[in-house]
């Protein structure tokens, strides 16, 4: 081969890089114009679900605890209920002139308000003390704090994100 056909071949292989590798290095970079904003909601989702992880066992325990509230609360209310009745009616047995209750009548009935008067007492203790549990668990005001603001920033990534896809490409 002569000095000629060498240069013309490095020539050509000169300008065969000098449009491939150009080329060849936007196919390195990411195809998707909008792959920064991607990631930024990638991050701000997977900070959330971090967040999330701490709040979640709270939130569990605050629902649990509620719920003991909530039925040691209606207890109260019906053994109030019961008191409430067998108070009246031991008022009715007093006032009763009629004489159609007998003594052992009103002593049962006093019994029974006692009685009832003893479990709305139980019933309200219960209550207090669910009461006290439930308010003595909240949720760390910083990581819930954290959560909101991460919240915010993932709907503007995700804002940003969703004008970038809109945009046509070139």
């Amino acid at each position: 081969m002569n000095s000629r056909s060498l240069a013309r071949i490095a020539v050509t292989s000169i300008s065969l890089l000098a449009v491939a590798l150009p080329s060849a290095a936007a196919h390195a970079a990411p195809k998707d114009a909008c792959w920064r904003y991607q990631a930024t909601v990638n991050r701000h989702q997977d900070r959330i679900a971090e967040l999330d992880a701490q709040i979640d066992p709270v939130a569990k325990k605050i629902e649990q605890l509620d719920h003991e509230y909530q039925d040691a609360n209606g207890a109260a209310e019906y053994y109030a209920t019961v008191w409430g009745e067998a108070r009246d009616w031991v008022g009715y047995l007093e006032e009763d002139e009629s004489g159609e209750f007998s003594a052992a009548d009103y002593r049962d009935a006093v019994a029974k308000r006692d009685e009832a008067r003893k479990q709305l007492d139980k019933a309200n203790a219960a209550e207090r003390k669910a009461y006290a549990a439930l308010n003595g668990v909240s949720q760390d005001p910083k990581v819930v704090e954290e959560r909101a603001k991460s919240q915010k920033l993932l709907v503007r990534a995700e804002n940003a994100l969703a004008k970038c896809e809109a945009k046509p490409s070139a």
